[in-house]
């Protein structure tokens, strides 16, 4: 559980390890938050940039798939076309090989028996053993024809009686080729159809010589190509492909798939037949006379004959896989394409709601959630640079500290939710009275408001502190507690400075100097404004006009102290500087010539001379004085605790006020040797809060000071429920 001390008659409950966690996270605070602002430019800088090459890089993605698309595809076709040529190339060296062998058994035999019948022995055509050598070497071929032997004249002297050949002895032209021809090369003839069998039929003929050389016969063999159709077919081809056989005339002699009207007919007039006989090997892409059949011709002739074989492939079948390929592909990157233009678009949607979400926070982070003006930190932010513009332009800057009358009364007796409504109806009745654009209304805390004004000197700022004034006034809000008008009204502090003239000014001072002018308009009377100037030489302890009366009061208070500090006041002293994590903190009482210390801690010192007193300066106002940096700041940048060997740069202190005179008698404060942004609203409220329970404690050791003595220490007393305005 979270620690809690009793503090004098109040109790103070602190949860002490957040407000030390507070303390590290927001102990630099502006400076943090311009980080945070900076991280955020930065985020939303990357945001646009993202949005603006989101299309391009969609684009870009988008080209990358279409070429990579492209170039898978065309590599797959090339590859489906190299395996369909591959394919066809074996296929053809498969039947040439069968083809070639068929053949070259005609010329074998007619070898051999050339040799046999013209040995010297059988030097005569005529006679027994011609029989019995023709049908002997006639078996050889008798799966695909017959063999005969004819003389000179032409007439048949033997046959091997094979297979019926009475269409084939009708195309005999080759015996008067031969009679002619002195060449012993076996020649293949012009195919013809045999109407018997319906196949082609073609003779294969070899011319025999006498001893002397004079033509002595021929030797012929019929060969039915329908014997190569069970070859052709066994091979494995697709339905829409083919195989064909041509004869160098230009007659289809055999095809698979078998179409028995076309064959014998003569293609020698087609375009694709004209490419086989103009090379003796090749392929290329043509439709086919035969069906019209879009298909890839790979051909070669057969050695030494006149036949031409080629396989047709077709090219539906060679790119059926790959078109399925390529759908497939395609649909795959099409659904890539489409998800990442779905993605850019959602992408879009996404840093367009973060960047309109990062602009909203950003602007609800710079803006009051209860009465919808600037914040403190927007007004620190806003501040320094102002200060900035100011000091390059040579413009004055102003600044307006105002504060509700009574508002503790008001709460007391209206409640809060009233009390909120209070502060909204000020903030509108502010916002409406400034009206320049470049004006800044913000709410400084509790019911303080303040105003920033670039450009403006002390008459405009006194100018719009009055119409500020007079427009809260007018929004007539009922206020029972505020007797002196009935309604509620507000009191200014106005400042000015000049950061080209004073170089020694600086944004801290100005604010300081219009909240010590504000807590003049409270002290003469309220709902009424006072001016004080910001200038650097100002930098002497500050003498309030009533400097004798608190003196008396201080006097009285301090007599009833020990000599030392008591442990009262240093357990006050241990809790500031433990909550704001500050090396040093103290619980002092300043008179007329020295300001002593009635509570420490982290310091053994008892008391400091009047003039290095920062202390002094801020019971001069009526809030916390927060110097963030002592070093330069023109009203302590020479003093001895700072430059000295304590090295004094941070202090921080709220004034202990006395609760029947509304005296300052000195501060509960804390300093250290490092610089600081300033506090957090919560150390302001926390520092206040113990500097009251030492007011408290100062009177319950001292005593009620009765009305003659009020009299004499202060002709115009204020009440404990005026001096509590102060929290708000």
């Amino acid at each position: 559980m979270a620690p809690s001390f009793l503090l004098g008659s109040r109790e103070l409950r602190m949860p002490l390890s957040d407000s030390i966690t507070g303390v590290r996270r927001t102990g630099n605070d502006v400076a943090f938050t311009r980080i945070l602002k900076a991280q955020g430019r930065m985020r939303a800088a990357f945001i646009r940039t993202m949005l603006g090459y989101s299309g391009p890089l969609v684009i870009l993605l988008l080209v990358g798939f279409a070429v990579l698309y492209g170039t898978m595809v065309m590599t797959l076709r090339t590859e489906a076309w190299n395996r369909a040529i591959v394919s066809s190339d074996n296929l053809l060296r498969s039947l040439d090989g069968n083809l070639a062998r068929s053949l070259g058994e005609y010329h074998d035999t007619f070898e051999i028996l050339a040799t046999e019948l013209g040995t010297a022995e059988h030097n005569k055509l005529a006679g027994g053993h011609e029989s019995v050598a023709v049908r002997a070497h006639g078996a050889l071929i008798k799966s695909t024809g017959d063999l005969f032997l004819f003389d000179e004249t032409g007439t048949i002297q033997e046959r091997s009686h094979n297979l019926l050949a009475r269409e084939a002895l009708k195309h005999r032209d080759f015996l008067e080729i031969h009679r002619r021809d002195p060449s012993l090369a076996v020649r293949i003839g012009a195919p013809f159809r045999d109407r018997a069998s319906g196949n082609t039929v073609l003779w294969i003929s070899r011319r025999l010589n006498r001893p002397d050389g004079r033509f002595a016969g021929v030797l012929a063999g019929t060969l039915d190509t329908g014997r190569w159709r069970q070859a052709f077919e066994s091979y494995s081809i697709g339905p829409k492909s083919s195989i064909n056989l041509f004869h160098a005339d230009g007659t289809l002699m055999m095809r698979a798939p078998f179409v028995a009207d076309r064959i014998g007919s003569n293609l020698a007039g087609t375009n694709n037949f004209k490419r086989f006989a103009a090379e003796p090997s090749g392929t290329f892409v043509g439709k086919s006379a035969i069906d019209g059949e879009e298909r890839a011709y790979h051909f070669v002739r057969i050695d030494d004959t006149p036949l031409i074989l080629n396989v047709a492939t077709s090219t539906a079948e060679i790119y059926a896989g790959w078109w399925r390929g390529t759908l497939v592909s395609g649909v795959v990157v099409a659904i890539l394409a489409g998800l990442a233009v779905m993605l850019r678009l959602v992408l879009s949607r996404e840093l367009r709601l973060r960047l309109a979400s990062e602009a909203r926070y950003r602007a609800l982070s710079d803006v009051d959630g209860l009465t919808g003006v600037a914040n403190r930190r927007r007004f620190d932010e806003v501040l320094v640079l102002e200060w900035a513009n100011a000091a390059a332009s040579g413009r004055p800057v102003s600044v307006i500290m105002l504060d509700v009358d009574h508002f503790k009364l008001f709460n007391d007796r209206y409640g809060h939710q009233a009390g909120d409504a209070c502060l909204r109806t000020v903030a509108a009745a502010l916002r409406k009275a400034v009206g320049r654009s470049e004006d800044l209304v913000a709410r400084y805390g509790g019911e303080e408001f303040v105003v920033l004004l670039p450009g403006t000197d002390a008459t405009g700022s006194a100018v719009v502190a009055e119409r500020i004034r007079a427009a809260v006034q007018e929004s007539a809000i009922s206020h029972a507690g505020n007797p002196e008008a009935g309604v509620v009204t507000v009191s200014l502090g106005t400042s000015t400075a000049d950061p080209s003239r004073d170089r020694g000014t600086v944004p801290s001072l100005l604010v300081s100097c219009a909240d010590q002018a504000l807590y003049r308009a409270k002290r003469a009377g309220r709902n009424r404004g006072e001016h004080q100037p910001c200038l650097s030489t100002e930098t002497d302890v500050p003498v309030r006009e009533d400097e004798n009366a608190r003196l008396a009061i201080v006097e009285r208070r301090r007599s009833h102290l020990p000599v030392r500090s008591s442990a009262n006041f240093d357990e006050l002293a241990r809790i500031a500087a433990t909550a704001l994590e500050a090396s040093v903190a103290f619980v002092s009482l300043v008179g007329s010539e020295r300001q002593a210390f009635i509570g420490k801690a982290g310091s053994d010192a008892e008391g400091i001379p009047r003039e290095q007193s920062f202390c002094a300066h801020a019971i001069a106002g009526n809030g916390v004085l927060v110097v963030a940096d002592a070093g330069t700041d023109p009203r302590f940048s020479d003093n001895p605790l700072v430059t000295g060997p304590m090295g004094v740069r941070f202090y921080a202190g709220a004034p202990v006020v006395d609760p029947q005179t509304g005296h300052g008698l000195g501060a509960v404060c804390v300093v250290d040797t490092a610089p600081r942004a300033g506090l957090t609203p919560f150390q302001e409220r926390l520092l206040t809060s113990l500097a009251d329970v030492a007011a408290q404690r100062l009177v319950s050791r001292s005593g009620p000071i009765l009305p003659a003595d009020t009299r004499k220490a202060n002709t115009s007393s204020v009440t404990p429920a005026a001096m509590q305005e102060r929290h708000g």
